[in-house]
């Protein structure tokens, strides 16, 4: 069960997410994101770390709902649940809107926890360093919040809006720089790796180039 979505694939990097539920339980969605950049790990340790984002149920930053992941330059790694609004135009985790907004118990409004990551350099067929970013994290959507995506229990049926972004840290470890103009996405498999919906069989391969590493990506079409 679950669908892969390729949500980024330009010169400044590739952002893929497999998106599936916890077990039986729907309304957790368990994600593994890749993101693949063309930097070598002292550069981005240099910038602060990097960060990758999937906002839920928006075509826009503005008032969506965003798992975003982060590599710091300590080594740290983490996933946060994150918010946007129009008054504080920067994504924020939502403990933070809630605190300032004086709610009890500002911990208790982060539905989002890390499963694993993992972080691999290496040097594309051309000679240049990338690194390899890998985190698998869970959003729970069952008991959602005012600063959750509200219908993201339905995530699997929904066909809903979603987006991927990407970018480096400022040296405080805070997201900055962020991917321009990202692309539109909806909750359908295969979306973005150039599935066919008319395939009768169940799996096709899909080649995603990362800098010169081509890896075959299994795309599942349809959810079982």
């Amino acid at each position: 069960e679950g669908m892969n979505v390729l949500l980024a694939n330009n010169n400044f990097g590739t952002l893929y997410c497999t998106f599936e539920p916890e077990g039986s339980n729907t309304a957790v969605l368990v994600s593994t994101c890749q993101f693949f950049i063309p930097k070598s790990k002292a550069e981005i340790d240099g910038n602060g770390g990097a960060w990758a984002g999937v906002g839920f149920g928006r075509d826009r930053m503005f008032e969506s709902d965003m798992l975003t992941m982060h590599y710091f330059s300590d080594g740290r790694t983490s996933c946060g649940d994150c918010w946007n609004d129009n008054s504080v135009r920067k994504v924020e985790l939502d403990k933070a809107f809630a605190g300032r907004e004086g709610k009890a118990d500002p911990d208790s409004f982060m539905n989002v926890s890390e499963i694993e990551s993992s972080v691999i350099e290496y040097t594309n067929s051309e000679g240049r360093l990338w690194t390899h970013f890998t985190w698998k994290c869970k959003k729970d959507f069952s008991s959602p919040d005012e600063y959750d995506w509200a219908e993201g229990k339905d995530w699997m049926t929904s066909k809903a809006q979603l987006f991927g972004s990407f970018g480096v840290n400022n040296q405080s470890g805070e997201m900055q720089q962020h991917s321009f103009n990202p692309k539109i996405f909806r909750f359908i498999d295969g979306v973005g790796l150039g599935a066919s919906t008319e395939v009768s069989s169940d799996t096709e391969s899909s080649d995603v180039n990362q800098g010169g590493k081509s890896r075959t990506v299994r795309t599942y079409l349809g959810l079982v």
